[in-house]
């Protein structure tokens, strides 16, 4: 199998490798075997409704937002409460933005794999 997965290995991390047994080894020897809790892969579902949050993200600041026209956010554009919006004018008015440093775990799974996974590694986790 050269596809990689994302498996779940406690409360706070996940890891990205080929199979669940190549997981526990990677993750056994980087962080120790006192922390799997029910360790599995994660499920379509699951995929799509995890959140991946690149370090450093912070939704104040508009210029991680980007528009469906193109447009990344500027101070001309608002906040609603949940995300920012770019005016498009009358009759549209505004549109909202979708952050760049935040997508499912599915669309960083991808992104990871288009730039060439060479072995098992942390995923992502809580705790930083």
């Amino acid at each position: 199998m050269n596809t990689f997965s994302v498996f779940h290995m406690n409360d706070c991390d996940w890891w990205i490798a080929r199979s669940l047994e190549e997981a526990i080894a990677d993750y056994t020897r980087e962080c120790g075997p006192d922390n799997i809790d029910d360790a599995h892969a994660l499920s379509e579902a699951d995929l799509d409704r995890l959140q991946y949050i690149e370090e450093g993200h912070d939704p104040s600041d508009p210029s991680q937002w980007k528009c469906e026209c193109g447009a990344v956010g500027d101070s001309n554009c608002r906040w609603n409460g949940l995300y920012w919006e770019h005016h498009h004018g009358y009759p549209i008015g505004h549109v909202a933005m979708t952050c760049t440093t935040k997508r499912s775990f599915r669309e960083e799974l991808a992104l990871q794999i288009a730039k060439g996974i060479e072995q098992p590694r942390m995923f992502a986790t809580t705790e930083y």
